[in-house]
């Protein structure tokens, strides 16, 4: 056996050296096993998710999907949110020296830049502003295009995404109607026209305090270190999730609701302005509610300062009974959560036995938003916001909502457009076409600077 080997060896060994070409019956090709052709390979929780988004998605953002999609699939950046209520001077010295940026910083020096600009157009003749400026230009110039005519079936315009039929009317079709199919039982309709305003308008709070790494700089964080006073001195989030806390444009000595608080980024954020009177923090379930308690207890420790401006209840908000008693309303409501639901199998909306709970979000989440509308005050401020980029879950969302409010409750709510807001933190985020969105500002994740998505409607009660 082994003498036959070896001469076969030779043989080779001689066709190599004079440079023939092998003969067909000894080239050895490896076959890769596949395990779908073999019925093996078996769908997971993180497939089927990319699966639809990359069917929903990459025709609702078109050209833009590609490159968010392979930010999703890496690893997020973070932020590191100064805690007020630990070393506050000596934690912000020791991320300047790890090369962090503060994003406070940034956002003050882009709005002078824009105010300054803004004067000199102000001096130019029109056709030259129109030149300099360009229509729905991105930062490189690059003009982007986006049309209704890709968002759904052709003959149907993007409204068609901002009418949803209620789950009771497609019973028992749940296990093979998928989400954004739901609305094709309702064709578009312009009869309920939405009032917007422009929103240019928003204070950096002062003790707000979040640093970054600087784009293209993959650094990581060390986690948070306790400080004299006991607490941890710096809470690690996505800096995309401070964008609706800094859209409440928080004052001094407001009431502030935050509606589904857990886990408690975002309700630590409200608390490190050091602005409101009083914070109430809600959530559903004891398990959510002890989360987000023991958020606040690493960073705020027992300081009784801010235990006398806050309360944490356990309630369904959508069952929420106080009306008009809040200056500010933070909905930031249960989501498909995209990044999460493409990365991880477990508690992922995509799972099989969490079909129905998946379609049946939309109208939760328009129920919560009608009960944050109702419970803010006239005059007041609601910012709606997710971390999906559903067309559905976000502009179909608060189309209802308002439309369902001045039908039963004859409740008027304008959306506050934060096109030109938004475009001071182009520094941190990504941002969609202003074109491609009717209420809200979604920030897409980008490899560069990951952080996101993030959508943010921001409301205001009217009467």
């Amino acid at each position: 056996m082994f003498a036959r080997q070896s001469c076969c060896i030779t043989k080779l060994q001689k066709i190599c050296q004079v440079g023939v070409n092998f003969p067909q019956g000894i080239i050895i090709k490896r076959q890769k096993f596949d395990k779908r052709e073999a019925g093996l390979w078996v769908k997971t929780n993180t497939d089927r998710a990319l699966d639809h988004f990359d069917d929903f998605y990459g025709t609702f953002y078109g050209n833009l999907w590609q490159s968010t999609r392979l930010a999703m699939l890496s690893a997020p950046k973070h932020c590191a949110l100064v805690n007020y209520y630990a070393d506050y001077e000596k934690t912000i010295k020791n991320l300047k020296d790890m090369g962090c940026i503060e994003i406070q910083e940034f956002y003050e020096e882009s709005r002078s830049k824009k105010t300054r600009k803004r004067r000199t157009l102000a001096n130019r003749p029109t056709d030259m502003i129109e030149e300099d400026i360009g229509a729905g230009a991105d930062d490189n110039g690059n003009v982007q295009v986006f049309t209704d005519d890709r968002v759904v079936s052709p003959g149907q315009g993007s409204s068609a995404f901002l009418n949803f039929v209620p789950t009771t009317k497609i019973k028992g079709m749940e296990d093979w109607l998928e989400e954004e199919d739901q609305f094709k039982y309702v064709k578009p309709t312009q009869d309920f026209v939405i009032e917007k305003q422009v929103d240019e308008h928003l204070d950096f709070p002062p003790l707000l305090r979040a640093f970054v790494f600087p784009r293209g700089d993959i650094s990581r964080f060390p986690p948070p270190k306790r400080s004299s006073l006991g607490t941890s001195n710096y809470y690690l989030m996505d800096a995309a999730s401070l964008l609706p806390v800094l859209a409440l444009n928080l004052q001094p000595t407001e009431s502030v609701l935050d509606l589904c608080a857990a886990p408690g980024g975002k309700s630590l954020a409200i608390l490190q302005t050091v602005y409101p009177n009083v914070l109430v923090c809600n959530d559903i379930t004891i398990s959510r509610v002890a989360r987000l308690k023991d958020v606040l207890r690493q960073y705020l420790g027992q300081t009784q300062s801010w235990k006398d401006h806050l309360e944490i209840r356990t309630s369904n908000a959508i069952d929420w009974n106080e009306f008009k008693a809040f200056d500010k309303v933070l909905v930031d409501v249960p989501c498909t959560n995209d990044r999460h639901s493409v990365m991880e199998n477990d508690n992922n909306y995509f799972k099989k036995d969490r079909m129905k709970e998946r379609i049946s979000l939309p109208e939760t989440q328009s129920a919560l938003l009608c009960s944050g509308i109702r419970a803010c005050k006239p005059g007041g401020t609601i910012v709606y916001s997710t971390c999906s980029l559903s067309p559905i879950q976000n502009d179909g969302v608060v189309h209802m909502a308002i439309k369902q409010l001045k039908e039963f409750y004859n409740i008027d709510t304008v959306v506050k457009d934060m096109s030109m807001t938004v475009k001071h933190f182009k520094f941190l985020c990504r941002f969609a076409p202003s074109s491609s969105l009717r209420y809200g500002q979604v920030a897409l994740p980008s490899i560069v600077n990951n952080f996101g998505p993030m959508y943010i409607s921001k409301l205001q009660r009217v009467n």
